[in-house]
């Protein structure tokens, strides 16, 4: 009798351990890890203990209004699939979007905040750089005035933060663009052919010229990522108990890189544990000589993503 009463508290036990449950993670500005004192969003991960095909999750903000829902197909790293939708504040869509293995592919659908519509657009597969080319097809004007129809058209759209201008030939940017990001004082031209940046030069506030022949420049080691990953090998130290385990696996960290290049604000988004972690922060911080990301040929302050792979060899 007492046998069958430790099967079947086993069995309730095994039964509770399998329910799903939803995990609720707090995030800073920047959408990385955060405690109850700094945190900015709010997201919701459905049934994450389950074996699923795709898991839904919600992004709140601090004062619980949904602004981001969609799925993602891989919970360790957190890659989207299918259709993202985000929304402002008051409620209304403010963009949708599609993935596919986690990159940017097919139609994308933006409005304004008072709920007129922006513009239409596709992401499509750049066979030449296995990379995802952005063509524009419709926009409207915050009045709902069209300004770009079909791919052709003069683009121009401003807010509280930037201004620019300039044409669309058959969804391209093309031809001289010129824009100012009102926050840090910067104006800038730019030249287009078929929509891939031919010459690129921002004006600073204090009248200097930076050329740039890529708008966006992320960060990256000086030396080159084969060089970081040298170093790394070379001077991360396995603890006794790691070593004892064969612990192995992925461990995934974000930092900010400085306008300066320099390190700082590195967070743990998925450890291994048994001191493994706290190496991976020690030979990250180790590590000096890194080029600042830009954009529009201005340093700039990045976020950025670094899995470090550990492995026991037999």
């Amino acid at each position: 009798m007492k046998y069958l009463q430790f099967l079947l508290l086993f069995w309730s036990i095994s039964f509770y351990a399998q329910t799903p449950y939803d995990k609720v993670m707090l995030l800073d500005s920047l959408k990385r890890p955060a405690n109850a004192d700094d945190y900015f969003f709010k997201k919701v991960i459905k049934g994450y203990n389950s074996e699923l095909a795709a898991y839904k999750f919600l992004l709140y903000s601090k004062e619980d209004k949904l602004i981001e829902e969609g799925y993602y197909s891989d919970l360790e790293i957190k890659k989207p699939e299918g259709e993202l939708i985000s929304y402002y504040e008051n409620g209304l869509k403010k963009e949708i979007i599609n993935y596919n293995n986690g990159k940017l592919i097919g139609k994308i659908e933006k409005w304004y905040e008072n709920g007129i519509k922006k513009e239409e657009g596709e992401y499509i597969l750049d066979n030449k750089n296995d990379g995802n080319n952005y063509i524009l097809n419709n926009f409207w004007d915050i009045g709902n005035k069209p300004l770009i129809t079909n791919g052709n058209g003069v683009y121009s759209f401003e807010d509280d933060e930037e201004q620019e201008k300039g044409r669309y030939k058959n969804g391209y940017k093309d031809g001289n663009w010129t824009g100012k990001d009102k926050k840090l004082n910067l104006t800038y031209f730019e030249n287009y052919k078929d929509g891939q940046l031919t010459e690129g030069v921002t004006t600073t506030k204090t009248g200097e010229n930076l050329k740039y022949s890529r708008v966006s420049n992320p960060p990256e080691p000086k030396l080159g990522m084969v060089h970081f990953y040298k170093f790394v090998a070379k001077n991360f130290r396995l603890s006794k108990e790691a070593n004892s385990r064969s612990t192995g696996g992925k461990i995934f960290l974000t930092f900010v890189v400085t306008k300066d290049g320099e390190i700082e604000n590195i967070k743990m988004i998925k450890g291994l544990g048994y001191g493994l972690d706290e190496e991976a922060v020690r030979v990250l911080q180790k590590y000096k000589t890194w080029q600042p990301g830009k954009f529009r040929g201005v340093n700039t302050k990045y976020s950025y993503s670094l899995p470090i792979t550990i492995n026991f060899q037999n």
